[in-house]
């Protein structure tokens, strides 16, 4: 593996994230619960919803974490589907949101493990604390991440977290490419 993580500035426009977060708010499935790491803090409200509500405005991203998977971290990856679930998170200030160090590698009972995280900054104003940090043998800021429309890919063994939102509400969108068991 070349680089721990690859972020892209500015990958989506205002117009575009609106619609993502409209369309998290309108399809959320209710009855799916956010599977948080265990025994980990988290403050945030989590819309959970299917892949096939954004596919049109995210075939685009995909097409890009293959590229970049390709050149840069070399993992087995299945395709997206429709019915795979995407988190919708948004981190309030008046509630200190936040998502202490975890990672998002799945159990090996499951037949796939997630292989590369993906974030998204959906953030439409604003906002101050809320920052993004990977650990590699010390905390590493991704400033990058904080600029609406910005994108981090990482492998999800990774350890990474949110810090508080202090000031407004962060939100970002995390979609999970999957693949076979590490070998």
């Amino acid at each position: 593996m070349k680089h721990a993580w690859w972020y892209h500035e500015n990958f989506f426009d205002l117009k575009t994230i609106k619609e993502i977060n409209k369309i998290a708010k309108e399809h959320q499935d209710p009855n799916t619960v956010d599977a948080k790491a265990k025994n980990v803090s988290k403050i945030c409200d989590v819309k959970i919803f299917n892949y096939k509500y954004v596919k049109h405005l995210l075939d685009s991203l995909n097409e890009y974490i293959d590229f970049i998977n390709q050149e840069v971290f070399g993992y087995d990856l299945y395709p997206m589907t429709s019915f795979q679930t995407l988190n919708h998170n948004t981190y309030k200030a008046n509630v200190k949101g936040h998502y202490n160090y975890h990672v998002d590698a799945e159990s090996h009972e499951n037949i796939a493990t997630a292989k590369i995280t993906c974030l998204i900054n959906l953030s439409e104003k604003k906002y101050e604390g809320g920052d993004f940090y990977i650990f590699q043998g010390c905390d590493n800021k991704v400033k990058e991440l904080n600029k609406t429309g910005s994108i981090i890919m990482f492998p999800s063994f990774l350890n990474h977290k949110v810090t508080p939102v202090t000031k407004g509400e962060r939100i970002s969108l995390a979609l999970w490419r999957k693949g076979p068991h590490f070998k």
